[in-house]
């Protein structure tokens, strides 16, 4: 089945003003999952914090808009069922840009709005070559004849060249996460 999560980084200075925003307050509890049943958060060593939900539109376009925080704030969202993910940027509730992916309009889909950052144009040439070489072997003992979906690593590393978090790489040796409660 996969992930279907989304989160929200800011750099950390931002945190207790983005957790105000949001109708939230960070408590002293240790969350043991990732994505577990509560609103988590974490200081990473990169200098960015983020707060995680085991929510997929947690951080949707919609719901950026109403964090009128004068500072960038990333989401990122992904739903592996479906194959989609998506990284954005606001600043005061405005999208700077957005980079989105989902193999149901297409393996290559990659719709890019905005001023994109450019960090991307690398990933995306790499995620587009890994794709290609992948396309041209043959996938017929697979179930179903696929390959691997390269594109989706867009929105995902793109998300990480700024927070240094990857949610399929977090383990229990990461930063500690505390629970968040609604205020």
């Amino acid at each position: 089945m996969g992930f279907s999560i989304s989160w929200i980084g800011v750099e950390a200075p931002h945190k207790l003003d983005l957790l105000s925003r949001a109708g939230l307050r960070e408590t002293t509890e240790v969350e043991n999952e990732l994505f577990g049943e509560s609103l988590c958060c974490a200081d990473l060593p990169t200098g960015w914090a983020i707060l995680c939900a085991n929510d997929f539109d947690f951080a949707s376009a919609e719901h950026m808009q109403a964090i009128k925080g004068a500072y960038p704030v990333l989401s990122f969202q992904v739903h592996e069922g479906i194959m989609y993910a998506a990284a954005r940027c606001t600043f005061s509730g405005e999208e700077v840009w957005s980079v989105e992916h989902f193999s149901q309009d297409g393996l290559y889909d990659l719709n890019v709005a905005g001023q994109a950052p450019v960090q991307l144009a690398s990933i995306q040439t790499a995620a587009f070559e890994k794709q290609r070489a992948d396309d041209a072997e043959d996938h017929s003992a697979n179930p179903g004849g696929l390959g691997v979906d390269y594109i989706i690593e867009i929105p995902i590393s793109l998300a990480e060249t700024f927070t240094g978090f990857r949610y399929d790489t977090w383990s229990r040796d990461s930063p500690a996460l505390r629970k968040v409660r609604r205020t």
